[in-house]
């Protein structure tokens, strides 16, 4: 009677609507938001990937339960979604790729997907960018995803994007931020501070455990030209979020002409001419020419700790100058009225 019922309220259900829909040789492929009713054949799709694809999505040859993909759904409507991609008929169509996210704080979801391995190609990045622009406009500013550095598909999708990187103790896992309002991600509202924006080629820093220990936000930026499908924003003469919201940039990169344009940039951002600003052994003497912005001096051979402490200093050292200075701007302004005031 139960099943009957159920299978009566879908007949009068309305049928989904589409959030997107492309024409390809293989039939329409169109993409709408999981409910519980396509669990089913979600699985079906799950148990489809070979060991070694399931290795990559799962971090282990773990296939999943119907109970597991009801969770995740339920999980997603906290905020996020769960979005499918169905080769034709919406509810009795194959389903051949799913993504999704679920908010982590109030600004950052968890991102996840898998792609059927007869569909790889165009697909993941198309799918991508309809559950980006969902999450943008759910009001999630970046989507964060834990990804095996062996996933050479997954990385050079979200590299293409214009991706930063978030410490990972684990080298095997890299914790990857991508963002849903152009190509740059950005700081969590909800994130530890004072923040260090790292500018190196890896998604690794030697000091990330002891920024980790102290306190201290940490975000690496891959840096210009390495894998990346849109410009460094700095070296088109565009605003980066990342260094704007960072208390001190460490430039880790190789010594290169695009690290060279990009030193030059960073000087150039005369509003941000009190943050700290270090660069590694093998561009210090490009550096030395950056007179006008505090630093601070490290080096590979330096402890992560060390490295640390130093930043701190220099972040609280350039903050106390910024009071000092914002006083003596006030007390000038206050002299300037006073004066006036009296020669009428």
């Amino acid at each position: 009677m139960k099943r009957r019922r159920a299978a009566e309220h879908r007949q009068r259900a309305p049928a989904r609507q589409a959030l997107h829909t492309v024409q390809t040789a293989r039939g329409p492929i169109s993409v709408y938001q999981a409910i519980h009713d396509d669990a089913p054949r979600l699985l079906e799709m799950y148990q489809r990937l070979s060991l070694a694809d399931a290795h990559l999505r799962f971090f282990s040859g773990y296939r999943p339960t119907i109970e597991f993909i009801e969770g995740w759904i339920d999980r997603s409507r906290r905020g996020g979604a769960v979005l499918i991609a169905v080769v034709g008929d919406c509810e009795h169509g194959q389903i051949i790729a799913d993504a999704g996210y679920v908010p982590i704080n109030s600004d950052t979801a968890e991102l996840a997907m898998t792609i059927d391995g007869a569909w790889r190609g165009w697909l993941g990045a198309y799918l991508l960018d309809v559950l980006v622009e969902h999450a943008r406009d759910h009001g999630i500013t970046n989507l964060a995803a834990e990804v095996l550095t062996t996933n050479c598909s997954m990385m050079a999708l979200l590299r293409a994007r214009g991706c930063a990187f978030e410490p990972s103790e684990d080298l095997s896992v890299a914790r990857v931020v991508i963002g849903t309002d152009g190509h740059t991600p950005t700081w969590s509202n909800d994130g530890p501070s004072p923040r260090i924006l790292i500018e190196g080629s890896t998604g690794s820093w030697h000091g990330a455990r002891a920024a980790k220990q102290a306190g201290v936000g940490i975000m690496i930026c891959p840096g210009p030209g390495r894998g990346r499908a849109h410009p460094c924003p700095l070296l088109v003469g565009e605003r980066c979020p990342l260094v704007d919201s960072a208390d001190a940039v460490i430039v880790a990169l190789p010594p290169d002409q695009d690290t060279d344009r990009l030193l030059d940039a960073h000087q150039a951002l005369s509003d941000l001419d009190s943050q700290p600003l270090a660069v590694s052994t093998a561009i210090r003497e490009r550096f030395g020419e950056l007179t006008d912005r505090p630093r601070f001096d490290i080096d590979p051979l330096v402890s992560g700790p060390e490295t640390v402490d130093a930043a701190r200093q220099a972040i609280a050292e350039a903050r106390d100058r910024r009071r000092i200075d914002t006083t003596r701007d006030a007390d000038r302004t206050a002299e300037t009225d006073c004066g006036e005031h009296h020669s009428r």
